[in-house]
């Protein structure tokens, strides 16, 4: 009676959680809960915004190249909008860091270098300017 129960409970589990295996992988590749989070939200949208309609699934199937073309293209929308470095990075990061953990390789340095550099806002200064 115990083990039927338990079994049941396993096979629920599993089928109301709708990340695949890869998924899995890369969220228990991550430390921070936080961490796991933010990364999920931000390659969920980018998939979502790309176009990869049934989501991960269609993200895998793409070839590396093609990958690699859709996150270069993203990023290029991404300025146009008038988006910072850092809103960027939130995208970008989570989708590079998907791609390790599932060996899709990129080339992050060309992937780089459609960010634009960081830039502190014009209304910042440092605390001891304000101090004086």
């Amino acid at each position: 009676m115990m083990s039927s129960t338990s079994t049941n409970t396993t096979s629920t589990s599993t089928s109301t959680t709708s990340s695949s295996k890869e998924e899995r992988l890369f969220l228990n590749s991550l430390s921070s809960d936080y961490t796991k989070g933010g990364y999920k939200t931000h390659l969920d949208k980018y998939l979502k915004t790309v176009g990869y309609s049934n989501g991960v699934q269609d993200f895998i199937s793409k070839t590396p190249k093609e990958v690699e073309n859709d996150l270069i293209e993203f990023i290029i929308s991404l300025k146009q909008s008038g988006s910072k470095c850092t809103t960027i990075n939130n995208y970008v990061k989570p989708v590079v860091a998907f791609c390790k953990i599932n060996d899709i390789t990129l080339n992050s340095a060309k992937i780089n270098r459609f960010i634009p550099p960081y830039s502190r806002s014009k209304n910042t200064s440092p605390y001891a300017e304000i101090i004086r």
